[in-house]
């Protein structure tokens, strides 16, 4: 089992910051875009590095998940692990992965 520079309650901690921003991200989006429907685009998104994009890398980081990208994964394809179906994730012998909760992350962290 890996060792990492975060405990658990710390990852925990700092993975539900980063759901709040996702949340918070979201509604601004849909703000601004509400405007630009009503004021012919004046303002344009264009790409914003996003603080989540940071806490993320970070975490990945303090996880040593910079070659696997669990936490990307498990954030944005499996928004937040909502979107998990079982069996959707195997390891090379066919063993199913589960990333339903914050939880699940860890161990697939600490475990591979």
């Amino acid at each position: 089992m890996k060792e990492f520079n975060i405990t658990f309650d710390q990852f925990e901690k700092h993975i539900n910051h980063a759901i709040s921003i996702m949340h918070l991200q979201d509604s601004l989006y849909g703000v601004i875009s509400d405007y630009n429907a009503n004021h012919r685009d004046e303002f344009d998104f264009g790409y914003w590095p996003t603080l989540l994009d940071d806490v993320v890398d970070l975490l990945e980081l303090l996880t040593d998940d910079t070659e696997n990208h669990w936490i990307s994964y498990w954030f944005f394809d499996l928004d937040c692990g909502r979107t998990y179906k079982d069996g959707c994730i195997e390891d090379a012998d066919g063993n199913i992965i589960k990333l339903r909760s914050i939880n699940d992350l860890w161990d697939v962290l600490k475990n591979n």
